[in-house]
């Protein structure tokens, strides 16, 4: 997502950054990723049925096809002008003044298949091209028999862009044109068109101009009233008509009306960025949600829009998340406030988390922190009335160049009042931990009580964790404990879990779990699994 700068011309700069719908403004810009899958092939083998007779039937015979300019260049032909008649006939359908493109197919089916043998069929200024050749046939079946089921195969859409560019050229040549007129105002207008019946055969059209590096966008006309299917337009506008144009053979100024070509969409080397022509919201209920969960960074795509679920994505550049989360309990409420947060490694996380709790209420704070370069959390909570209680579960995790910084607050300002902060911390390849707490009981929170308890689980020689405790008490009436352990997995415990079948990897998981349990238990499930696996992965990186 890029926000748009200038109202009546593109940005200068495109680096995109993550953000949430609910943000999103017209006009601003969508990142919709290029393929760069690149899957090069001299020979492509594929089945096709064979007919042998009545006592066999039909059998799968495996042909090989050239992958070659010329066949993508015939196979741009065949999606434009192309059919197949009962199984047998290969045509290719031509307006009797396309003489350049009858004789080019010709060719490329003689240098391609070795095709000599074509009849030619003359009806209303048409010419058509056939081919009696079941086994040809077989081959473009693949393509689509007829206009609305036309496609492009999956192998295809990988090879080389510079194939790519024929098959572009042979299916713009039989089902494209360049519309360029001059209006009543004497101002020129200009768009080349690609149509077709076929939505899917569009969008494939749509992603190759994408690799090879020409914007361009999609409109669909609705002929249902003339009985007729619905066309698809594929155009190309602005300066991204200049590179089309030299695959097209299309000569195309530079300037346009005397200035210089512009256009709404801009490409770079990984995406293409489109405005967002509209917004709409939809109240959705009662609708079951499934989860795609991609290994690693969490992305994939959504109607060729790049999008990203539950775990922090990778980011390119460091970022800041500053939130802040504010909660006022009324007298005799209580309220559980639970967050995972797995922030990407270069995202410095400095996170307020506050309540204010009056009288017989409780709050508890259930925090887990993973991923950011920095982590400062420490969720903080205000006893202002009479029996008001808070408990804090915490679990920091630090990885390589990781500070993970946590910790809780706990302010006694009414009698009666207690606190339990439990932390919990884990550190692996050189990553630091840290517990930074205060408990702070006034001189009229008389009666309370308050106990801190801080673990660190310390995962190799590199890693550190450190505790910085701070307590403030101001009447003799009250109480206050504090108590930390520091621990490492030892080899000892490791070779045992090894021993029982184990591997290393799994030991470590199986003690880590065991040691995080206190805190999970606290989590919805839903919680619970996601903070597991993402434990789990930090461990494996």
């Amino acid at each position: 997502y890029i926000n748009r700068k200038y109202k009546n011309e593109r940005n200068k700069e495109w680096k995109p950054y993550w953000n949430h719908p609910r943000f999103f403004k017209k006009e601003d810009y969508l990142a919709i990723p290029i393929n760069k899958t690149l899957i090069k092939q001299k020979y492509k083998e594929i089945e096709i049925d064979k007919w042998t007779g009545k006592k066999k039937g039909f059998i799968k015979e495996k042909i090989k096809i050239p992958s070659t300019k010329e066949f993508f260049k015939l196979v741009g032909y065949y999606l434009a002008e192309g059919s197949i008649s009962n199984g047998h006939y290969l045509n290719f359908s031509f307006s009797s003044k396309e003489i350049e493109l009858i004789n080019d197919t010709k060719k490329l089916l003689k240098n391609t298949f070795g095709i000599t043998k074509i009849s030619e069929n003359y009806h209303n200024n048409r010419t058509n091209l056939i081919i009696n050749s079941t086994k040809l046939c077989r081959i473009f079946e693949v393509f689509g028999k007829k206009a609305n089921l036309k496609n492009i195969p999956q192998w295809m859409m990988l090879e080389d862009p510079k194939k790519q560019n024929y098959l572009i050229e042979g299916y713009y040549k039989g089902d494209g044109n360049y519309y360029n007129k001059i209006t009543k105002n004497n101002i020129r207008k200009e768009i080349i068109r690609i149509n077709s019946v076929s939505y899917k055969l569009i969008k494939q059209c749509q992603e190759i101009l994408y690799r090879l590096g020409i914007a361009n966008f999609i409109n669909a006309r609705n002929r249902k009233k003339e009985g007729r299917q619905t066309m698809y337009t594929l155009g190309i506008t602005g300066d991204h008509m200049i590179k089309f144009g030299r695959i097209a053979g299309i000569k195309i100024q530079k300037k346009l009306n005397h200035k210089k070509r512009g256009g709404r969409i801009e490409i770079t080397e990984n995406f293409i960025f489109a405005p967002i022509k509209s917004i709409k919201t939809k109240k959705v209920t009662n609708e079951i949600v499934y989860n795609l969960s991609i290994e690693k960074n969490e992305t994939y795509c959504v109607n060729g829009v790049i999008v990203h679920n539950c775990s922090s994505p990778n980011y390119t550049e460091n970022s800041l998340h500053a939130g802040c989360v504010e909660i006022y309990q009324h007298p005799n409420s209580k309220m559980r406030y639970s967050s995972i947060e797995n922030w990407s490694k270069n995202v410095y996380n400095l996170n307020t988390k506050r309540s204010i709790v009056k009288e017989n209420s409780k709050i508890e704070w259930v925090t887990g922190n993973l991923g950011s370069k920095v982590a400062m959390v420490y969720p903080s909570s205000i006893l202002a009335g009479e029996n008001a209680t808070s408990e804090s579960l915490g679990i920091a995790f630090a990885n390589k160049n990781q500070n993970q910084d946590i910790g809780a607050k706990a302010i006694h300002l009414a009698p009666n009042t207690s606190s339990i902060i439990k932390s919990k911390s884990l550190s692996i390849n050189g990553g630091i931990s840290t517990y930074r707490g205060l408990v702070s009981i006034s001189k009229n929170a008389k009666n309370s009580k308050s106990t801190v308890k801080c673990d660190a689980l310390i995962l190799d020689k590199k890693s550190i964790s450190k505790t910085y405790p701070t307590i403030k008490q101001e009447n003799k009436e009250s109480e206050c404990t504090h108590e930390a352990t520091v621990g490492k997995i030892g080899e000892e415990e490791i070779f045992y879990l090894m021993s029982r079948g184990l591997s290393e990897e799994q030991a470590t998981h199986l003690i880590v779990n065991g040691f995080i349990s206190p805190i999970v238990k606290a989590l919805p499930l839903e919680y619970a699994l996601e903070l597991n696996k993402l434990i789990e992965m930090e461990i494996e990186e």
